[in-house]
């Protein structure tokens, strides 16, 4: 799936938050809304947690190539317990990196792929997953769509 936001990464100046070439501004920041000049420590944070969002959408994205890797290593060996941690916290990554990329519902798709012995969980082109039943699918799409 492409990216819909403007890429990375994003500073914080003065009164915006902005690509690093300056060029592209993402949010405005002033007096009433965010205000730096007398602000509380906790609208600062709010603007440095926004700043990161497209550096924090990338580490998401590389974690759950990781885990998913590690999934089927522990599923291959056996070690089912280990195995199941490693599919809840790929539940938890694919949920994020859905909601910041803006998943809708009908964006997303559920096939039976027999070669892959699941229900194959589909969010645009990008693969989402294999699960072991349709309703752990489509379980997971409610989770990230909040319903």
């Amino acid at each position: 799936m492409t990216a819909k936001h403007t890429p990375g990464p994003w500073i914080i100046t003065k009164n915006q938050i902005t690509t690093t070439d300056r060029r592209i501004g993402i949010a405005s920041i002033s007096n009433g809304w965010i205000g730096f000049e007398d602000c509380p420590q906790e609208v600062t944070a709010n603007a440095d947690l926004i700043a990161a969002a497209p550096d924090l959408l990338a580490a998401l994205q590389k974690a759950e190539k990781y885990v998913v890797n590690a999934f089927i290593r522990h599923k291959e060996a056996g070690h089912e317990a280990t195995a199941r941690e490693a599919s809840d916290t790929i539940d938890i990554l694919r949920a994020a990196i859905a909601k910041a990329t803006g998943a809708t519902a009908s964006q997303w798709t559920v096939e039976y792929r027999a070669e892959a012995g699941g229900w194959e969980v589909m969010q645009g082109s990008a693969h989402r997953g294999i699960y072991p039943s349709e309703e752990a699918a489509r379980a997971l799409i409610a989770q990230v769509m909040g319903e």
